[in-house]
């Protein structure tokens, strides 16, 4: 884990250092959904390897499915009060 976040500050200082270089960060935002497409294939070879998951994957997608919709339901369930109190007008917002 301390590589990952190492290297996800790594990337933000240089990004924040190469930021005037537009060709640079033009050819990199063209690379990157490649880049991503590539990471999520070897990934999902990786997890086609694994006899643990393919065993248990009906059981695995139930959850990935009962995750998926208690955030949808939470989102919905907190974005409708948000909406309500920021319609309002600015004098009538109380907690």
């Amino acid at each position: 884990m301390i590589y990952v976040t190492i290297s996800l500050l790594l990337g933000i200082g240089i990004g924040f250092l190469l930021k005037k270089r537009k060709t640079l960060l033009s050819t990199i935002d063209r690379l990157t959904p490649g880049i991503i497409f590539a990471l999520l294939f070897f990934l999902g070879i990786s997890l086609g390897m694994n006899e643990k998951v393919i065993a248990n994957i009906s059981k695995l997608g139930l959850y990935a499915l009962l995750i998926s919709a208690g955030g949808i339901a939470g989102s919905i369930c907190l974005s409708i009060p948000l909406y309500r109190y920021l319609s309002r007008p600015e004098d009538k917002r109380t907690l």
